[in-house]
């Protein structure tokens, strides 16, 4: 496993984390509902990728074009102490 989801350069943030698994390639994407009231980095928004459901679609398509065989997404969401999905986790899970 390699790093995914928050980059140091929007270059960075931009090229999906790719690793070989045998003969794949597997890209890893991975996303938060939010910083935990954290700020971004001033004049950094891409330093965290921030869940949004077209653009994981659009990464995912991103990735496959450049070389993933298989794309697995990690996303960092829901009610904090649920343990049950939330109304976003359902609605998001179903796309």
């Amino acid at each position: 496993m390699r790093h995914a989801g928050s980059a140091r350069t929007a270059a960075e943030a931009a090229r999906p984390t790719l690793l070989k698994a045998g003969g794949a390639t597997v890209a890893h994407l991975a996303y938060t509902y939010g910083t935990n009231g954290y700020p971004l980095p001033e004049g950094q928004p891409w330093a965290v990728k921030r869940l949004d459901e077209d653009q994981v679609i659009a990464d995912a398509r991103a990735a496959r074009a450049a070389g993933a065989d298989v794309v697995v997404v990690s996303v960092h969401w829901g009610t904090e102490w649920q343990t049950e999905p939330d109304a976003r986790q359902l609605s998001s899970a179903g796309r």
